[in-house]
């Protein structure tokens, strides 16, 4: 695949001969053989690490799931904003293409690998990265303690864990943690991360967090937190001690006040609390205080209490005019019951885009590249 445009016969033949020497050994199947010589001919570390992440992630994971893992694990090199990321993801994600480890999808915004070159990439990614994951599967028993200290990564998606999740895992290599539940009743051992140092990505999702592990705040060198379809509590306030954070994700989970402690995550680039219907609170001064904020997501929720202008001022909770002194938001999701809790002066023009949702959540005001449009019952 990725030899198709290389016409160097010495290339050729050093690919024949590994082909050869592995299938002596039987070490390989032929498809993973073809797949690792197409990924040991990719030209940089970018390269080979997106291709891994693509079927790591799952099938047909969204371009933007690649930018987020990407900056999690701080894969690229001078790229500091979102939009380089986005940008460089697509550039690689095209040459894969081109070397014929990815297929063209149906969607724009998503890619997708043929099967058997997801096994084989899985494959590499365990031997290389020290990945274990498990899809749809049974977890009798976790791997045993020099294997997870290894470990560089752990993925389980809708698997059962019969034995649940061990009080404490020493993963001194960890660095992507992600839980995936079927199970509502699982729990997370209050004492779990005391021993991932090293993390960089934390994905639980479908969990009843209602006791918080207090072991969150061992993960200072944590990128991206993700916590979708959670139920969570009070003590989320932890989250504001987790200083490295580029991207937040509650999305879809159940807790009614934003923490004020929020306000600390100064490096925090992506914030997605869509979904969260039961948020009804976000206090003054947290938004605000997200200098390098790039992307804020709030959609198809409506009980947060935005300060309205010509209402009496509340102090204790936002206003959307907090947005305004974000000087790097690029893009901007947001839903808003009442008309009045938009700025006099709005701030839209910085924005390479934004979509409105004013009232009912299936009045959509959408602005796509600075193209403003406003579906309402009643003029602005």
């Amino acid at each position: 695949m990725a030899l198709k445009n290389n016409k160097n016969k010495y290339v050729w033949e050093d690919a024949l001969q590994k082909m050869e020497r592995q299938e002596m050994v039987g070490l390989l199947e032929p498809v993973e053989i073809s797949t690792k010589l197409s990924y040991d001919q990719l030209k940089s570390e970018e390269l080979r690490s997106i291709f891994l992440l693509c079927a790591y992630i799952g099938e047909a994971p969204s371009i933007m799931d690649l930018v987020k893992y990407s900056i999690g694990l701080g894969i690229y090199h001078g790229v500091n904003t979102i939009k380089e990321a986005r940008d460089r993801t697509t550039t690689l994600i095209n040459k894969l293409k081109d070397s014929s480890l990815l297929l063209n999808a149906s969607s724009f915004h998503h890619v997708t690998m043929h099967d058997m070159i997801r096994d084989a990439a899985l494959s590499i990614a365990s031997k290389e990265w020290n990945f274990f994951t498990m899809r749809y599967g049974k977890l009798d028993e976790w791997p045993d303690t020099d294997a997870i200290e290894r470990y560089a990564a752990i993925s389980l998606h809708h698997c059962d864990i019969i034995d649940m999740i061990p009080e404490g895992i020493n993963c001194p290599r960890l660095k992507v943690f992600h839980i995936n539940s079927k199970d509502p009743l699982l729990k997370i051992p209050d004492k779990l991360f005391e021993a991932m140092g090293e993390l960089r990505i934390l994905v639980l999702t479908g969990i009843d967090l209602l006791n918080f592990p207090s072991s969150f705040k061992c993960l200072k060198k944590l990128r991206m937190l993700c916590l979708e379809q959670c139920v969570l509590d009070d003590k989320i306030s932890i989250i504001g001690e987790l200083e490295n954070l580029r991207i937040l994700i509650l999305s879809g989970s159940k807790f009614e006040v934003l923490p004020s402690e929020l306000r600390k995550l100064s490096k925090l680039q992506l914030f997605d609390i869509n979904m969260c219907t039961k948020l009804r609170v976000i206090p003054s001064n947290v938004i605000s205080k997200l200098n390098s904020l790039e992307e804020f997501y709030y959609m198809g929720g409506n009980l947060i209490q935005w300060e309205v202008e010509k209402k009496p001022n509340n102090n204790e909770i936002a206003s959307l005019i907090e947005l305004s002194h974000l000087q790097q938001l690029r893009r901007l999701h947001l839903s808003i019951l009442d008309i009045l809790a938009l700025p006099r002066s709005l701030f839209f023009d910085k924005l390479d885009s934004y979509r409105i949702a004013i009232g009912d959540v299936k009045m959509l005001l959408l602005e796509y590249f600075r193209c403003f449009v406003c579906l309402r019952h009643q003029e602005l």
